[in-house]
């Protein structure tokens, strides 16, 4: 039975179980229960070191499991929900034999139908530490400030982003800490959460928060602490070791995983919208980690779209890369032709793709360029806007991110273009002084300024020795060739190539008779088809491509 199935069958029996977000019931009363024998929860968990083990007792009889299992099975048993026989407790370690391919294989299959037909899901994050109570109470605290943002006055929330010890000395490094817990980057946990009910309750040692908490103090941190989170962080870390703390930055990756990653399948779930795509799912289960290699595929599948779920068949025997391709298969024929999502995942970080041509959006795009194209103007523009209005804090706390913004500026002021008479003229002159109008309204800015980050983001402007420019991928790491010679960088001597079928050209580099994909691109002058008629002409030669 499907999550969302679950909740409106419930709220059907009692709707006052469902008044709010926190309040479906975690232990089914006997009249709820969906079987005859009763109901299951699932357990959500790490395993940790393989070599740490201990013996417990299951039915009666001894049974050696993972140290991090038997941590949290001893913390569900406080709990006292499964003291009868009716409510039973699924954990895989437990319930698919390890060792057993078949039986693991027809297991991982049906996991969706597991975690999201159980009546609710317990995860684990392992043994509390020094922090971690610190850390849920500033959860917690955020949570609350995030449902309420809506009421909260301009300037209300100063103190808070201002002050690094208001919300508590050493909270801050104690939430860094909570964040870097091994359970946020395993790739099981991507479905797990997806399928999980909002109020799952995640433990820390014996205490707890709601899965739903988690997400509101996640973003709240995004939308209201993004950069005081880094100055709270320093503050503590200097606190804790006297001053002399090395210069350390927070390790957003398990924020922007859950901001921008799980909380979008989350959404598609609760919603029951489609499921996501190839380049979504890849996007967000980068830089977690599983066991095997196969699981990249088989611990994806009950957040896949059912046309190719449903058509992959689970085994364990099989080779990663004869796996890969065929799921690679599926999705393109799912897509009814060539898959541009799979391309377009070889260069992930280059963020926004939406290349269409919008002309109803000219006058939002526009607006833009009223933003301060000055660092310092722009800081004490937004810091006496926020007073105000409390929408433009979003603006003063991007802080060097807004960088990027005047650094382009800077970049193409003196690019010659030609203006609406034909005669050549600078950016800066065809667009005029920046200069933000009293009325420019908070949100259409900074949806506007944040599509141009994202669209930037891991792109740099390129010219072609033809006369055209365009964005290209832009250096993931280090830029000497010398030191980094399969970077994924656009380098001079690179090309431009339109592959038939594919909506977007091809940044692609030449390695003797084959070529290497470096991702997407953006070449002015071909993006609406007009390559057909160049290729008519014979400008454009047509010619076959190995890909490697």
């Amino acid at each position: 039975m499907d999550r969302p199935n679950l909740c409106e069958w419930i709220r059907s029996i009692n709707p006052s179980k469902a008044r709010n977000r926190h309040s479906l019931l975690r232990v089914p009363t006997d009249d709820l229960c969906r079987f005859s024998w009763g109901d299951f929860a699932t357990l959500s968990y790490t395993w940790g070191d393989p070599e740490a083990t201990e013996s417990i007792i299951v039915n009666g009889q001894p049974w050696t499991v993972k140290r991090n299992l038997a941590d949290a099975l001893r913390v569900v048993r406080k709990l006292g929900w499964f003291s009868s026989q009716t409510y039973g407790l699924w954990a895989d370690a437990l319930c698919i034999n390890q060792n057993d391919n078949e039986e693991q294989s027809a297991q991982v299959a049906v996991m969706r139908d597991i975690f999201a037909g159980s009546w609710t899901t317990i995860s684990y994050l392992g043994q509390a530490s020094s922090s971690s109570g610190q850390a849920i109470s500033l959860l917690k605290t955020l949570a609350e400030l995030w449902v309420s943002s809506g009421d909260i006055a301009p300037g209300e929330l100063g103190q808070a982003q201002e002050d690094p010890e208001a919300l508590g000395l050493g909270s801050w490094l104690a939430t860094h800490d909570f964040f870097q817990r091994p359970f946020w980057t395993r790739l099981w946990v991507v479905q797990e959460m997806a399928l999980a009910p909002h109020n799952m309750l995640m433990f820390a040692g014996n205490a707890s928060i709601t899965w739903w908490e988690v997400q509101d103090a996640v973003s709240a941190i995004h939308v209201h602490f993004f950069c005081a989170k880094d100055v709270g962080f320093a503050h503590d870390r200097d606190s804790e070791l006297g001053g002399e703390a090395a210069l350390v930055v927070w390790d957003v990756r398990t924020l922007h995983h859950l901001y921008f990653g799980l909380a979008r399948i989350v959404l598609k779930e609760s919603l029951g919208e489609p499921r996501m795509s190839i380049s979504e799912l890849l996007e967000t289960s980068s830089g977690t980690e599983c066991k095997q290699d196969l699981d990249k595929v088989y611990g994806l599948l009950g957040v896949m779209p059912a046309e190719v779920a449903n058509r992959v068949a689970v085994d364990y025997s099989l080779a990663e890369a004869d796996v890969f391709n065929d799921v690679a298969r599926l999705f393109i024929e799912a897509k009814g032709g060539f898959c541009n999502e799979i391309l377009v995942l070889v260069a992930a970080k280059l963020g926004d793709r939406a290349w269409e041509n919008n002309e109803d959006g000219v006058e939002n795009s526009m607006c833009l360029f009223s933003l301060p194209s000055s660092f310092d103007e722009a800081m004490a523009t937004f810091g006496a806007r926020s007073a105000t209005y409390a929408g433009w804090v979003r603006f003063a706390q991007q802080g060097a991110l807004y960088q990027t913004w005047t650094d382009w500026r800077k970049s193409i002021d003196e690019l010659l273009v030609q203006d609406f008479d034909g005669r050549p003229v600078s950016i800066r002159e065809l667009i005029g002084a920046s200069e933000l109008p009293p009325d420019e309204h908070c949100q259409r800015a900074f949806e506007e300024y944040y599509r141009f980050r994202e669209t930037s983001s891991g792109r740099r402007f390129v010219t072609t020795i033809s006369g055209k420019y365009g964005w290209a991928p832009e250096p993931t790491g280090s830029k000497d060739p010398a030191t980094n010679p399969d970077g994924w960088e656009a380098r001079p001597g690179d090309a431009f190539v339109l592959v038939f079928g594919c909506s977007v050209p091809l940044v692609v580099r030449q390695f003797g008779q084959d070529w290497k994909i470096l991702g997407e691109g953006y070449l002015d002058g071909v993006m609406d088809g007009e390559f057909m008629g160049l290729i008519d002409q014979g400008i454009i030669p047509v010619q076959d491509f190995c890909f490697v």
